[in-house]
């Protein structure tokens, strides 16, 4: 007999739940160009709009912050999933550590009234 472990679902959708922000993929496309990483790698404007998740993968590389975007490519959204609050961070603890990163990231174009609860589903 054959089991099966882990989530499975016959749709073709997915849900999530993170603390953080949502923003326009062009905002955060134009917030990535020019931004570089640790490894040196610099997102370019021709990389940004043809490959928006690479672009956010390199963005986002050096931090403890993910993003979740829409597949349709309209919004991504930028934060921390509730599963990753560490065995002894407070709730407190865990929204203060993802609007300072928001806020080290965006710089300018943080605002705080922006961050909270993002929940939605992806379709893929």
């Amino acid at each position: 007999m054959k089991l099966r472990a882990g989530f499975v679902s016959n749709s073709s959708s997915s849900s999530f739940c993170l603390f953080g922000i949502r923003l326009s993929t062009d905002k955060a496309m134009k917030l990535a160009i020019g931004k570089e990483n640790a490894d040196g790698k610099v997102i370019t404007e021709d990389m940004a709009y043809e490959d928006p998740s690479t672009a956010m993968e390199i963005l986002l590389h050096d931090t403890d912050l993910e993003f979740v975007d829409d597949y349709e490519g309209e919004t991504i959204y930028i934060g921390r999933s509730f599963n990753l609050i560490g065995d002894k961070e407070t709730g407190g603890e865990f929204k203060k550590s993802v609007k300072d990163g928001l806020k080290k990231l965006l710089v300018s174009a943080y605002n705080a009234s922006d961050v909270g609860l993002q929940e939605g589903e992806i379709y893929g």
